[in-house]
């Protein structure tokens, strides 16, 4: 029967939408809740008021370590049924918070973080098979545009719940937000059941027919017939790690490192600052939900406008969108430095930094901070995608594996660095990554870049 290219496609996106709308909302206002449920029940000793950052530094540790083997576990498992059980560990995290103990949560944040290793590597894997190199671009940008829009959605629910105006989180209303959020992951993972099982096969003959029309054949194709061949957990992981000897990888790693601190402070950081700083107009719920919702929609925005003018980029080149999103990165951490107090990821704080809090440009920041963020990962999706299209779910790993590892790092000295360093560190980051990336892009297709597996 006949299926549309795009249909997959589109599948895989929603699956993660309804997934990352519970969780990507739950990341954002995870160290506020525990933080507001250890006041209110500080005689219980149930939850520690810092569990929040420590959650989320064991999801992103345990995603390190398992991104070392997950490679072999998704080609075991196929890149469907992989996501299916990532989804599965989302559910069981986000049903956590519905029987709040320390020690159940910090066991649920460690599945979650073998969850997402599966789910993410074969996200990424399950694309490149249902893409060919003229199209991964375009569905690149797809896929992000579409689960980016489950920040709007999930920001607009908070928001739903949070307008009575007060400051305070009452034990009901988190109850509630949290059924709502594990059910919407339950959907999500049915989603991906119901995926089409894609084989490798299919992604060969696309590449065959794509060389047919080169000059000068490359040996892409025979790595894909020798990858068949099963491999070890060793040496998979050895195989894996022997992509970063070529000059493009090690370029990427400095990109995924920025990518992961990126990650942390628009997920984690920032909006525990606007829940912390006393001084805004407004309730700090409030902006907490707008937040969310502005986020995403710089997010969606930007996975929208590059997925409409793929080939414009393509022929301007990539770095293009990268030094958008640099600029776009830097003006935001700017402003927050000039308005959010040094205190704010810590506790809550009467402190003025140099302006007086505005919602206004509180709200301006969160819109740029999830542009620069699509900015920079369509555009590292459409790398990968199109250099190591047969060794994708190697490279996806090692992104995932830098990527978490700088997220774990950043969760963890965020309990400790002042906003200030924290921004600094983002700043000098950020223009690493830049120019890093501009490497890669002028390095073009050389030898060192073209990959195959010997056999074992």
């Amino acid at each position: 029967m006949f299926q549309h290219p795009l249909l997959p496609i589109f599948q895989l996106g929603f699956g993660f939408y309804f997934i990352l709308t519970a969780f990507q909302s739950c990341s954002v206002i995870e160290v506020a809740i525990l933080h507001s449920a250890e006041a209110q029940n500080s005689t219980s000793h149930a939850i520690d008021k810092h569990a929040g950052y420590y959650s989320l530094t064991i999801i992103y540790a345990v995603l390190t370590l398992c991104n070392l083997f997950i490679t072999p576990v998704v080609q075991k498992l196929s890149a469907k049924w992989s996501m299916v059980i990532g989804g599965v560990t989302y559910s069981t995290f986000l049903a956590s918070f519905l029987y709040l103990r320390t020690e159940l949560l910090y066991v649920a944040s460690a599945f979650l973080g073998f969850g997402a290793s599966l789910a993410w590597v074969g996200q990424g894997n399950y694309l490149t098979l249902a893409s060919d190199k003229a199209t991964v671009g375009k569905n690149a940008a797809i896929v992000w545009a579409i689960f980016q829009l489950s920040l709007p959605t999930g920001g607009l629910f908070l928001y739903s719940q949070f307008r009575d105006g007060s400051n305070e989180l009452s034990s009901d209303t988190v109850r509630l937000i949290f059924i709502v959020f594990t059910c919407m992951a339950v959907v999500g993972t049915a989603l991906f059941a119901l995926l089409k099982q894609m084989r490798p096969e299919e992604q060969l003959e696309s590449l065959l027919e794509y060389e047919s029309d080169r000059e000068s054949p490359s040996v892409d194709s025979v790595a894909v017939t020798m990858v068949k061949k099963r491999l070890t957990v060793i040496e998979e992981i050895v195989q894996t790690f022997k992509l970063l000897q070529s000059g493009n990888m090690i370029c990427l790693v400095v990109v995924f490192l920025y990518s992961g601190i990126l990650l942390t402070f628009w997920s984690g950081v920032y909006g525990t600052c606007l829940t912390f700083t006393r001084q805004f107009t407004v309730s700090t719920k409030v902006l907490l939900a707008l937040n969310v919702i502005f986020v995403g929609l710089g997010e969606s925005l930007g996975g929208l406008v590059f997925g409409l003018i793929t080939s414009t980029i393509e022929s301007m080149g990539r770095p293009v969108v990268i030094i958008l999103g640099a600029v776009v990165n830097v003006l935001s951490f700017f402003l927050i430095f000039l308005y959010i107090p040094s205190m704010s990821p810590f506790q809550p704080t009467d402190d003025i930094a140099y302006f007086f809090p505005n919602e206004y440009v509180a709200i301006l920041c969160s819109f740029l901070l999830g542009f620069g963020d699509s900015c920079w990962n369509t555009q590292i999706y459409a790398t990968l995608g199109s250099k190591y299209t047969t060794e994708s779910t190697r490279a996806f790993a090692l992104f995932k594996f830098f990527n978490s590892l700088s997220s774990a790092v950043s969760f963890f000295y965020t309990s400790y660095l002042l906003l200030q360093w924290q921004l600094v560190i983002l700043v000098v980051m950020c223009f690493l990554a830049t120019f890093s990336y501009f490497k890669v892009e002028n390095f073009g297709l050389q030898q060192s870049d073209i990959h195959h597996v010997k056999p074992a």
